[in-house]
């Protein structure tokens, strides 16, 4: 009677740690699975963010839902805006744009500028809007802003974040880094189908083992 109590206290202690072992293994499957998962579908944003932004000018920033991220350049806006804020700016028609609102335009092919606007002539030139802008406490601007300029009104800024958020976004769309994003592609592909692999090959071994139970003497 001893030993039967025996054999079954030993078997219901393989039986608990064979659970533990069980649980654990499942844990470091969610894990290893959800591993892949993110690095795949962040090397797949990264393509398709770097493939709509590659050719694009610097006043033709990628707008989703309306919105965009811009980094704030200058102190013309100081103490409202600092310079290198993060500024949220949202398209909007010209006839929706009032005094008083900060807008961002184009100044050049090569530099936009974020600054308030003060003035609004409904017809200036060709039938467009003409908004005259400044900077906070700073003269009026010599130029008169076209509608067509204008990329949209800023509904939020964060100081010192536009350096550290715009940085990625600016470097990979940079010509002359193709090569390196492409790189990172293919790098982190392979991190992600060798994470599946490996977790696919654990799995058809345990289903195995499961086919096959070895029987202890």
């Amino acid at each position: 009677m001893s030993v039967q109590n025996k054999n079954t206290s030993r078997g219901e202690a393989v039986s608990t740690e064979q659970e533990v072992l069980v649980r654990r293994g499942k844990l470091y499957k969610r894990v290893f699975r959800s591993i892949s998962n993110l690095i795949f579908y962040t090397a797949l944003a990264l393509m398709f963010f770097a493939s709509i932004s590659w050719g694009r000018g610097i006043n033709d920033p990628i707008f989703i839902f309306n919105h965009t991220m811009i980094q704030m350049m200058t102190d013309s806006m100081e103490p409202d805006i600092p310079a290198s804020s993060l500024i949220i700016v949202q398209r909007v028609s010209p006839e929706e744009l009032a005094a008083g609102d900060v807008i961002t335009f184009a100044v050049s092919q090569s530099r936009k500028e974020t600054h308030q606007i003060i003035n609004i002539w409904p017809d200036y030139l060709d039938g467009q809007i003409g908004f005259q802008t400044a900077g906070i406490n700073q003269v009026p601007d010599d130029t008169i802003i076209l509608e067509g300029s204008v990329l949209g009104r800023v509904v939020h800024s964060i100081p010192r974040l536009g350096s550290k958020v715009m940085f990625i976004p600016e470097l990979i769309t940079e010509p002359q880094n193709i090569g390196w994003v492409f790189l990172v592609f293919f790098v982190m592909i392979a991190i992600s189908c060798y994470l599946w692999y490996t977790f696919s090959r654990e799995k058809r071994e345990n289903h195995e083992e499961q086919k096959n139970p070895t029987e202890e003497g």
